[in-house]
């Protein structure tokens, strides 16, 4: 799976700024209104959280998104490991209540 499979489920839902879709990285910004919609997609695809928002991530879970901004406890980590890759997707929700970036990267293996 590529990320711009993904993003291309999500493209029904409002989007307030559409920063970059590539195959191994994309960059969104939604509403927060629109975040149960959003969620329901990564959950059907990646499963469950594995950091949900409130809880703190595990040390093995701020490496592995280090590199994209890292990850902190009010924002939420979906990953789910694939034969070739694993896919990780960053909700970081802004101080303004009313927006969230999403960040999909592809990390090969």
């Amino acid at each position: 799976m590529v990320i711009k499979e993904i993003i291309e489920k999500c493209k029904k839902f409002e989007i307030y700024q559409l920063r970059t879709v590539s195959d191994n990285y994309a960059e969104i910004v939604m509403y927060t209104s629109e975040i149960s919609k959003w969620s329901a997609i990564f959950n059907e695809i990646l499963g469950a959280p594995v950091s949900p928002a409130g809880i703190n991530p595990t040390a093995e879970d701020t490496q592995i998104t280090r590199e994209y901004g890292g990850i902190f406890a009010e924002q939420t980590l979906y990953k789910k490991d694939f034969p070739e890759n694993t896919i990780i997707a960053m909700f970081w929700p802004w101080q303004d209540g009313e927006r969230v970036t999403l960040k999909v990267v592809l990390l090969p293996k």
